[in-house]
């Protein structure tokens, strides 16, 4: 995706039309990126609760506990791809870095117990497709931070 945004913006046409440098539609790329890997595992997380519906799951258990922070999370950034308000930005970065330690610490102790079973494998995927998406999320927010600073630059530039 990055290639074909880089492509399209070797026009000078299509560049001054959408009123983007060639940095910031990168960026923007990078965005596309981080959401379309999170779709991706949302759809395998779909696809494995799908596949094994007869295993019962606790909405209050890691790592859907953190599926929940993700989801918090994840609403401050998409409100952020418009405010651009670097402390919730950062907190929402944080969040997501804390839920992704929960869930690294769940999955050690669950492989500890040895040789696991159908529905603690598939927990194990799950669990492992969340701490995913809490990645994905953290760099969407640090591109966030770094489109932020692109605009911070170019405002002072114009001022001086």
């Amino acid at each position: 995706m990055e290639r074909q945004v880089c492509i399209a913006l070797d026009s000078h046409i299509v560049a001054t039309s959408l009123k983007v440098s060639r940095n910031q539609a990168v960026e923007h790329s990078n965005l596309a990126r981080s959401l379309e890997r999170m779709m991706d595992h949302a759809h395998q997380m779909a696809n494995i609760i799908t596949d094994n519906s007869m295993i019962k799951l606790d909405a209050k258990q890691v790592p859907f506990l953190q599926l929940s922070m993700w989801k918090i999370a994840i609403k401050k950034l998409m409100i952020n791809l418009r405010t651009r308000n670097s402390h919730e930005i950062e907190e929402a970065r944080l969040e997501l870095k804390q839920a992704q330690n929960q869930i690294s610490v769940f999955e050690e102790e669950l492989i500890s117990e040895g040789k696991l079973s159908n529905s603690e494998m598939m927990i194990f995927r799950l669990s492992e497709s969340v701490r995913r998406l809490c990645a994905y999320a953290r760099d969407f927010g640090e591109v966030l931070l770094n489109l932020k600073l692109y605009d911070e630059i170019i405002v002072r530039k114009k001022a001086d």
